[in-house]
């Protein structure tokens, strides 16, 4: 089990980290990513490919969850610039594999 930003999200954010309701960043984007605001650099995928890495190391994709914010929760200050976006679109995923046999 392992939890990351959900690729629309990665879509969705400026260089700093920024959120918006349009996309910024192509499909295409590069998985390795640099940001400007505190150097920090993570790696992300698309769900296709989380999906074909997983296979290929003999695991099988039980679940993808997608979170969204309860309507109800105070947003964590990360989205205080569009407070609405965890609602609507789901900023991290959930995702389940086991390996088979």
């Amino acid at each position: 089990m392992f939890l990351v930003n959900a690729w629309l999200a990665v879509l969705c954010q400026d260089e700093v980290g920024g959120m918006s309701d349009r996309l910024r960043r192509d499909w295409r984007t590069p998985r390795r990513i640099e940001w400007a605001d505190d150097g920090s650099i993570e790696f992300q995928r698309p769900p296709g490919e989380w999906i074909a890495l997983l296979r290929g190391y003999g695991f099988e994709v039980e679940r993808l969850e997608h979170l969204l914010a309860d309507p109800d929760v105070d947003v964590h200050e990360l989205w205080a610039a569009t407070p609405d976006w965890p609602r609507r679109w789901p900023p991290e995923e959930v995702w389940l594999a086991r390996l088979r046999g």
